[in-house]
């Protein structure tokens, strides 16, 4: 399947489009085809980096235009399992000179959370910042959480994207966590996390090596960011 098929099936699929004549078998392949969205992007990821390209066309195609509402927020691993989703509100989108498009979102306090260790509520309201175009995205709660009381949080990720469903008039925030974390805490020391399981994945879910060069720039990305207290990182003091 090259860029432009690729393309084509995702925007389809993803956006609930439908050819006007079409039969039942036809219809139940496209629902089926849908439901396997996710697996077929870490496929496309995993063995053709070029395919990226068709990544960013469908975050450019299918975004919301600037406006507040509702945005399910998910992320799952390099394999396809699952990792973390939780509501959130779609506050702006907008353009950084040096980062290009992000999506700003608020969390809730006490708005529910599934994740991989199980459900648990929102500790405290976050603001979250998703890009298009960078290897991270960043929380940043509205006071120190957890015992180490970290105060911004930036995990190492696949640009994230947003996949809109017209007939449900909902959209999802989309991307695949990379283990790799920057861990900002109360006294502003910074720490790299989970140094240890973005190894183990590398053998694990057989990471290709332009996907761990990838992560290994978005972390240093966001480190300098937060040295030199760049946005997204300008916020704190």
């Amino acid at each position: 399947m090259n860029a432009h098929s690729y393309r084509t099936f995702l925007n389809r699929s993803s956006t609930g489009y439908v050819p006007q004549d079409r039969s039942q078998v036809q219809t139940r392949c496209l629902r089926l085809l849908s439901k396997y969205y996710l697996f077929l992007v870490c496929f496309a990821l995993h063995s053709r980096p070029d395919l990226m390209v068709a990544w960013n066309f469908i975050g450019t195609k299918l975004i919301m235009k600037a406006r507040r509402g509702s945005v399910s927020i998910e992320s799952f691993k390099f394999d396809g399992s699952f990792h973390y989703t939780y509501q959130g509100c779609m506050m702006e989108t907008r353009e950084d000179n040096t980062l290009g498009k992000y999506w700003e979102c608020l969390i809730e306090k006490d708005s529910p959370i599934k994740s991989y260790r199980g459900e648990f509520p929102a500790r405290t309201k976050t603001r979250a910042y998703f890009f298009e175009d960078q290897w991270f995205n960043l929380l940043i709660p509205s006071e120190p959480i957890g015992k180490r009381k970290m105060i911004a949080y930036a995990n190492i990720s696949t640009p994230a994207y947003v996949q809109c469903h017209k007939e449900l008039s909902s959209e999802r925030l989309i991307w695949i966590d990379l283990d790799l974390d920057l861990i900002v805490l109360e006294d502003f020391f910074a720490l790299v996390d989970d140094e240890d399981e973005f190894l183990e994945h590398i053998g694990l879910m057989n990471y290709p090596n332009w996907l761990v060069s990838k992560a290994r720039i978005g972390l240093a990305r966001a480190v300098e960011l937060y040295e030199s207290r760049e946005f997204p990182f300008s916020d704190l003091s």
